[in-house]
């Protein structure tokens, strides 16, 4: 007869799939950073590493990473809207305002 091992409360398949998906997008993220270090005109990594801070919700580093793309490269109409939309969640009413209007310049 099989023993009955109690499993930890604190662990479930769920958490132990959502700490797999965290560790997954660091190495993911951890890549694209050494991509983007040695070709920094690497279209297609500038893009992925963007989606990829979205997704984690990295937002000082996905700021910084837009800028970044932005200086390098003309940004398609959709990122444009992403980085408005994101900045506007992110602050009041009139830092929104602010922030939304320095993208433009």
């Amino acid at each position: 007869m099989a023993e009955d091992v109690p499993q930890n409360p604190t662990t479930s398949p769920a958490s132990d799939s959502d700490s797999d998906d965290e560790a997954q997008q660091k190495a993911e993220l951890q890549t694209l950073e050494t991509k983007l270090s040695s070709n920094p005109s690497n279209y297609d990594a500038h893009v992925q590493y963007i989606k990829l801070l979205r997704k984690m919700g990295e937002l000082e580093k996905l700021r910084q990473a837009r800028e970044a793309m932005s200086e390098l490269f003309l940004l398609a109409p959709y990122m444009w809207q992403e980085w408005a939309k994101d900045e506007a969640s992110l602050t009041t009413r009139s830092e929104a305002v602010d922030a939304i209007k320095k993208l433009y310049e």
